[in-house]
């Protein structure tokens, strides 16, 4: 009975074994994000169009994301660049070259911190 139970186990967890990439959907992709002059663009966002799933680029215009299903559409964008949408197939490397905006940017919000001694202050901070 035991040898039973010990072999039926064993095949359920061959069984599991053979579809579980079946299950797994996601895709890993990976690339790199550069400007129409091959300027690198660290801390570009790459994101997944209807998800909730995001990453940035590294000092070397890198990223890696994982993407839900394929036909997902990843969507690059970048301060001063046009956005770009690339639909992911497969597994593998997705590179991106983005396009400067033609027109000026209407819209920019700075934000600042900082702490000064009251005697050195002369107006409103």
């Amino acid at each position: 009975m035991k040898l039973k139970i010990a072999v039926l186990l064993c095949g359920l967890f061959v069984v599991q074994g053979l579809f579980s990439p079946l299950w797994a959907q996601t895709l890993r992709v990976t690339g790199k994000v550069t400007g129409s002059n091959n300027e690198i663009l660290q801390g570009a966002t790459i994101s997944v169009k209807g998800e909730n799933i995001a990453t940035t680029t590294n000092e070397s215009g890198n990223y890696l994301i994982s993407v839900p299903k394929k036909g997902s559409v990843l969507i690059v964008s970048y301060a001063g660049m046009e956005k770009e949408e690339q639909v992911v197939n497969m597994e593998g490397a997705i590179d991106f070259s983005l396009n400067t905006l033609s027109g000026n940017l209407d819209e920019v919000v700075v934000v600042g911190y900082g702490t000064q001694k009251i005697t050195k202050v002369s107006g409103a901070i």
